[in-house]
């Protein structure tokens, strides 16, 4: 294994820790009907995990297609998943609301795979 292959195992990984995190957030609050600390420090971990994964695509990216290499990598399956999820992350995390209008169901899934910001306890607990 080298240090690609390594790469691609944690930002997969911190794509996974990220959705974990959120889904036990989700269901503290719920079982709680409202923020605990531990239901907070849950918050603050996903939103880590999702710098961490945002940051690593971007790196991934820049090397991906970086017009100073000389000898192109070769994207493999794991790369084009990777990249096929970021795509698919982007296109859940626009502003929807522009367009369509407010959408509780959107607004949950786009906390659940995007890690929305502005998704608060009420609309969890309204569910």
């Amino acid at each position: 294994m080298n240090y690609y292959d390594s790469f691609i195992i944690c930002v997969f990984l911190s794509k996974i820790l990220f959705v974990v995190c959120g889904v036990c957030h989700f269901i503290l609050v719920r079982k709680n009907k409202g923020e605990t600390s531990l239901s907070l420090k849950l918050a603050m971990l996903k939103e880590y995990f999702e710098f961490i994964f945002l940051v690593s695509m971007a790196l991934l990216s820049l090397y991906l297609f970086n017009p100073l290499l000389e000898i192109r990598p070769s994207i493999n399956k794991e790369t084009r998943l990777l990249l096929f999820i970021f795509g698919f992350i982007v296109l859940i995390n626009c502003k929807w609301e522009l367009v369509v209008g407010h959408s509780k169901w959107l607004m949950l899934l786009q906390y659940f795979i995007s890690g929305r910001r502005d998704i608060n306890t009420d609309v969890i607990l309204s569910y």
